[in-house]
């Protein structure tokens, strides 16, 4: 088990996630910046009706490697039809 943490990047902010949370592994902390992401979604889209895809979340371990960058974008499928 291991501790990483959640950094959202949007233009040239970062929102630092400072708690982070204990995970199995990479894999693990990948699905959960994607189940992240959609949250963020959803409750943005239900407020304001915008979401934006320029976004992104940074998965970093304790030592600050980042482990996976999770694009906004990558984490939907939108359709069109």
């Amino acid at each position: 088990m291991a501790r990483y943490f959640f950094h959202l990047t949007e233009d040239d902010r970062i929102l630092a996630d400072e708690e982070g949370m204990v995970l199995s592994d990479d894999s693990t902390a990948w699905t959960e910046a994607v189940r992240q992401i959609r949250s963020i979604v959803a409750q943005e889209t239900r407020e304001t009706g915008h979401i934006w895809l320029t976004r992104h979340i940074d998965v970093v371990n304790r030592r600050g490697a980042v482990v996976a960058r999770v694009a906004f974008g990558d984490a939907l499928r939108i359709h069109t039809e």
